[in-house]
């Protein structure tokens, strides 16, 4: 076995770290025109091992998302594009999810972390647009001093999103 096999099999067993300081004290030691190559071809091995960690935990926590989602039931994303309103109408889709459970219906608009619930999908949808329409009136009402971050944000979004168009 030659020095190279051996500072890579020594890489592979030890720590999996070839510090800086080992890679020029080995340079120096060997002067060998390949030894650089092979220094950064265990560098990447790192690199590629550590990289692998990553996505297998990405996976597992994909995984275990995937389980949550179905252990709530089944979950469909929409885009909402009409409050069912005469005074306000949506001038953009707002991003949205309805989660349809045995007991109950979920409806949640994403960007404002409001949601609507009923019996059914339906009558969850519609809490869900009464629900924004009130947030709306009520956010249109109060003075920027009045709110907080969060608030301030939602106002700012359902602004752009929502225009009255007649009074209620």
């Amino acid at each position: 076995m030659s020095d190279i096999e051996a500072v890579l099999e020594l890489s592979k067993t030890s720590t999996g770290l070839f510090s800086r300081w080992d890679a020029r004290r080995f340079i120096r030691e060997e002067r060998s025109q390949y030894a650089p190559f092979e220094i950064e071809l265990v560098r990447l091995r790192h690199a590629v091992m550590a990289t692998t960690i990553q996505v297998i935990k990405l996976q597992n926590q994909v995984r275990e998302l995937t389980e949550t989602l179905a252990a709530k039931g089944n979950t469909v994303s929409f885009t909402l594009t009409d409050l069912a309103s005469d005074h306000y109408q949506i001038t953009s889709p707002l991003a949205a999810y309805l989660e349809i459970g045995e007991d109950e219906n979920l409806a949640h608009l994403i960007d404002v972390d409001i949601f609507g619930s009923g019996d059914t999908p339906t009558e969850a949808l519609q809490d869900l647009k009464a629900q924004i329409i009130s947030l709306y009136e009520e956010l249109q009402e109060s003075k920027p001093e009045e709110l907080g971050p969060a608030p301030e944000r939602w106002k700012k979004y359902l602004t752009e999103h929502i225009k009255k168009i007649g009074s209620p």
